[in-house]
């Protein structure tokens, strides 16, 4: 008798630690901040991904990049991350309607864009990791542009309600 209550007084207590131990809840206090060696890894990646692609030529944005090579490289690169076939046939830098810039890749059905910056020199950089791609309102300065909030790249509207594709990559898509 003694034995039948010794073991189930130790089972009883094998089971009380076990639940103690699953219903314990850590009250380490997460943070979501970053590092600073992590802000700089980011920071570095992020300016990896600008890419020089004209400059400024009395007032007037000027591209300065191999066009044949860039229209070869996002074509199928838009292809392989977002099965768009563009067929890009030009590409250049446009002053949009709101006195911004943008890289334009266009094709019969569809255009696609860049966000584009001028640094201190008057050089053209465009960030080449996120682009966006339409077919419905490719005719329009403002619709379905690289547009920034903060750091958060996204995709301006179409006015007119039309689909519009942001595709991003760690990597240069031009």
């Amino acid at each position: 008798m003694k034995i039948k209550i010794l073991k189930y007084s130790f089972l009883t207590a094998i089971l009380g630690i076990a639940l103690w131990s699953c219903n314990k809840i850590d009250s380490t206090p997460v943070s979501n901040d970053l590092t600073s060696a992590q802000k700089q890894e980011l920071e570095a990646e992020f300016k990896k991904g600008w890419k020089d692609i004209g400059e400024m030529v009395n007032g007037l944005p000027t591209l300065t990049i191999d066009k044949v090579q860039a229209l070869e490289n996002y074509n199928n690169n838009l292809f392989q991350m977002s099965h768009i076939e563009g067929n890009f046939n030009d590409v250049s830098i446009v002053k949009l309607a709101d006195g911004s810039l943008a890289l334009v890749f266009v094709g019969e059905v569809y255009s696609s864009s860049f966000y584009v910056r001028a640094d201190q020199s008057g050089r053209l950089k465009a960030f080449s990791g996120t682009s966006c791609t339409t077919s419905d309102c490719s005719s329009e300065l403002l619709g379905c542009v690289v547009k920034y909030e903060s750091d958060l790249a996204y995709c301006s509207p179409c006015s007119n309600g039309g689909t519009c594709t942001k595709t991003s990559s760690s990597s240069s898509l031009f």
